[in-house]
């Protein structure tokens, strides 16, 4: 059986329940802001993501 990313996640979830590791009110401010770290320092990935939610209201 092979197993998408979302099965995989499920798996993870249901196992080691949600840590709310990330320090993100949204869901949609966690996604912007892992992608953001991938090319940066978590200062400036916050900082982005701080300005793109003032512009775009995310």
């Amino acid at each position: 059986m092979e197993l998408t990313l979302y099965d995989l996640y499920q798996k993870m979830l249901t196992e080691m329940v949600p840590t709310n590791w990330w320090p993100a009110p949204t869901k949609e401010q966690v996604l912007v802001e892992a992608v953001l770290i991938q090319n940066t320092t978590q200062n400036n990935a916050e900082k982005a993501s701080s300005l793109l939610k003032a512009k775009t209201n995310y």
